[in-house]
């Protein structure tokens, strides 16, 4: 059957109004018409419109919104990256709900993101603003301190409303530091130092057996 507003076309001619309506009413085409829906499978959980979600865009962990999941596995955002807001598109396997209850995002022992209790909730926050166009701090995550001492590495133990991070350093000392003066690292499975991984495993293991 020939398209009649254009007879030479086919109906399922890529190159028409016309034939991508028909494409996506017929059950052959169906899989290539991208439609709005309720529900998109992310990395750990359900995301739906307005959910609260941590995200990895080019190394750096990014607060978000989810403004709408789509049918073809993807979801639009819109993410902060501690200096502007912006929207963006990405795979919804990609993206991290911040809750999951009773429990929040956390940065395991081998990097990875998994779920954990905040340590005192009156207190803690699970996340903050790191240095502005850094992203977020999050616990677990490896950073820098830089301040008039010089630059320190260590990880985020965790985060408090008043806008202080509780960072452990690689030399076992540790304090409470303005979150703008905290720069991440590279995820921990990139870093060359084994003493961080050690640190930050030493530190993960003592935050789990306080719960």
């Amino acid at each position: 059957r020939l398209n009649p507003r254009y007879p030479h076309h086919l109906v399922g001619c890529l190159l028409c109004d016309f034939c991508r309506g028909l494409m996506g009413n017929a059950p052959c085409f169906a899989g290539l018409a991208v439609a709005a829906v309720p529900v998109a499978k992310g990395a750990m959980g359900e995301l739906q419109k307005d959910a609260s979600v941590l995200v990895n865009i080019n190394g750096c962990w990014m607060p978000g919104t989810v403004v709408q999941p789509w049918s073809n596995g993807k979801v639009s955002l819109v993410v902060n990256d501690g200096l502007c807001s912006h929207n963006t598109r990405v795979s919804a396997k990609d993206v991290y709900l911040l809750e999951v209850r009773p429990n929040f995002f956390i940065l395991q022992k081998d990097g990875t993101p998994g779920y954990c209790k905040l340590n005192d909730p009156s207190v803690e926050l699970p996340f903050l603003p790191a240095a502005p166009g850094n992203g977020a701090l999050i616990r677990g995550l490896p950073v820098m301190l830089f301040c008039g001492e010089g630059a320190r590495a260590g990880a985020v133990r965790a985060l408090r409303g008043d806008g202080l991070v509780q960072v452990d350093f690689v030399d076992g000392a540790g304090g409470l530091f303005p979150s703008d003066c905290l720069y991440p690292r590279a995820n921990r499975q990139g870093a060359s130092s084994g003493d961080v991984s050690e640190m930050l495993a030493t530190f993960l293991d003592a935050l789990v057996a306080d719960e």
